[in-house]
């Protein structure tokens, strides 16, 4: 099977001749808060104070996609490319935090499902060049300090685009009447749990599936939400929303980074589950009580 492994000796020879500062900065592209705490709060803030619609694709195509990508590498278990071929030399810090299973790239995924997707529905020039940049960046990233092959990235953008197109349909869909969309919530809901504890079995622990505390929390946190406090973002200035936006943010990082920091093996599942409960069901809860205040005392 072609996986363009022969590409790797390119790049290999191509990060031999940097400076250290080079590879250094494609390590800080390929870190982890490129691939799980920045989504997460350009998610946090689209939901929060942008649109509703957009914000859930863009949650439910980056959720949804790293679910997928991280059943399909266990069920794959296609090895790193130095396995492959022991001539290939990755960068060591690279390897040290890199698993021993490669397709498809996580990173890819997650680069193309929020900061791609972010590119397509955000109006900003600048946000969209910057966006465009990240997802070029991060992908090299992986083939330049030699952690993943071509077929690891391409197989990634494939699980992405389908992901993507597919939730355009559903979730659209799911707003016509109230019972569909609990129904959707739910369907999802279930094919998350399911995906989750079936990466579990076939992994190589029952947390195998990083993102499976994200996506759960996010269906549990929309269906409470969507029942209970029935948020939608007022139009406010930017500074405004900034102000807001501030503590919201600061606790969705600590609330994923944490356990992730503190907790072997799950740790990031279980942040992955706080944040999102936040994101989508706490933080609109207090916002909504805070602009309900706000706007009776200026009446």
């Amino acid at each position: 099977m072609w996986t363009g492994l022969e590409l790797l000796f390119f790049f290999q020879d191509l990060r031999a001749g940097m400076p250290d500062l080079v590879t250094e900065i494609m390590r800080q592209i390929s870190a982890v808060h490129t691939q799980y705490i920045i989504p997460a709060l350009i998610i946090a803030f689209f939901f929060w104070f942008l649109d509703r619609k957009r914000a859930e694709l863009l949650m439910f195509t980056y959720g949804i996609s790293l679910l997928v990508s991280y059943y399909v590498k266990d069920f794959v278990k296609q090895p790193r490319p130095w396995d492959l071929d022991p001539s290939i030399e990755p960068d060591s810090h690279a390897k040290d935090h890199s698993g021993n299973k490669a397709l498809p790239s996580g990173h890819t995924t997650a680069a193309l499902a929020s900061f791609g997707l972010l590119a397509v529905i955000c109006k900003n020039p600048i946000i969209r060049i910057i966006c465009v940049v990240l997802v070029l960046l991060i992908p090299f990233s992986r083939l330049y300090l030699g952690v993943h092959t071509p077929l690891d990235l391409i197989t990634a953008i494939i699980i992405v685009v389908v992901v993507a197109y597919l939730n355009n349909k559903i979730l659209p869909w799911s707003h016509e009447n109230e019972k569909r969309r609990f129904y959707t919530l739910l369907g999802y809901l279930a094919f998350t749990v399911i995906l989750t504890l079936a990466t579990g079995l076939i992994g190589s622990h029952i947390y195998s599936n990083k993102i499976g505390g994200f996506c759960i929390g996010m269906m549990i946190g929309l269906i409470l939400e969507e029942r209970f406090v029935k948020y939608e973002p007022c139009e406010i200035p930017l500074e405004r929303q900034l102000m807001l936006s501030i503590p919201g943010l600061v606790i969705t990082a600590l609330l994923f980074f944490a356990p992730y920091e503190l907790i072997k093996n799950s740790g990031i599942v279980i942040g992955g589950f706080l944040c999102m409960i936040f994101v989508t069901l706490i933080y609109p809860y207090i916002l909504k009580r805070y602009m309900i205040r706000d706007n009776a005392n200026s009446e």
